[in-house]
C-alpha cells in the first residue's frame, strides 16, 4: 500500500486508542472503539459503522477495538472488516465483507454509517429553524441529518441511466427519498 514503508504514515498508540497523521494532507486521525475521527485544522468528522444488511433488514454491528499494522488500521468483526490506510494522499477507507449477511433477503447490500462532526453555520441555522417549528406544531417531530443525501441521490439517478441534465429537476425529490429511507433504516437499526 502507498505509504506503508514511510514512517511518517505509521499508526501509533496502543490499546483502544490509535492515531495517525498525514502531514501532506494536514490530517490527524484517531481510531477508538467508538469509531474514527478525522480532523483538519479545527474541523473534524466522525464515522462509526452502525449496521449491515439489506435495505429492509439491518443488523446492528458490534463495536470493536481497532488494530494497527504499519500504516493500516482494521476493525475486524464477524463477516465484516472495516479498514483504513494512511498515506501521502490522505486516509483511504474500505470494507471487506466475507459473506452475505445472515438473514439477507433481497435488496441492495446496505452499510449504515453514523456521521458526526463540527457544527457549521448551516447546521446551526437548521437547529434554530427546527426549534421554531417545534414551538408551532403539536405532532411529534424528529430532526434528521441530511448530509450527503444529494450526492447519494445523484449517484442513484445516474445508475438509473439519467444524465445530469435530465436528472437535475429530480435530484431534490430523490434526496428527500434517500433521507426518509436513512431515517427508516435508523429506526430499524435501533
Amino acid at each position: 500500500a502507498l505509504g506503508a514503508d514511510d514512517p511518517a504514515y505509521l499508526v501509533h498508540g496502543s490499546g483502544d486508542v490509535l492515531t495517525a497523521s498525514s502531514r501532506s494532507q494536514h490530517l490527524h486521525t484517531t481510531f477508538t472503539t467508538g469509531g474514527v475521527s478525522v480532523g483538519v485544522g479545527g474541523a473534524h468528522v466522525g464515522l462509526r459503522v452502525r449496521a449491515l444488511g439489506d435495505g429492509s433488514a439491518l443488523a446492528p454491528v458490534a463495536a470493536t477495538a481497532p488494530r494497527a499494522a504499519g500504516n493500516r488500521v482494521v476493525y475486524a468483526r464477524a463477516g465484516l472488516s472495516e479498514w483504513y490506510a494512511n498515506g501521502p494522499f490522505g486516509l483511504e477507507q474500505g470494507f471487506t465483507i466475507a459473506h452475505a449477511p445472515t438473514g439477507r433477503t433481497a435488496g441492495p447490500l446496505t452499510l449504515s454509517i453514523a456521521l458526526s462532526g463540527n457544527e457549521t453555520a448551516s447546521t446551526a441555522d437548521a437547529d434554530v429553524f427546527f426549534a421554531q417549528v417545534r414551538e408551532h406544531v403539536t405532532v411529534p417531530t424528529t430532526q434528521w441529518d441530511e448530509r450527503l443525501t444529494t450526492r447519494e441521490a445523484q449517484k442513484s439517478l445516474s445508475e438509473a441511466g439519467l444524465t445530469t441534465r435530465k436528472s437535475r429537476d429530480r435530484v431534490d425529490s430523490a434526496a428527500a427519498v434517500v433521507m426518509l429511507q436513512n431515517y427508516l433504516d435508523g429506526l430499524n437499526a435501533e
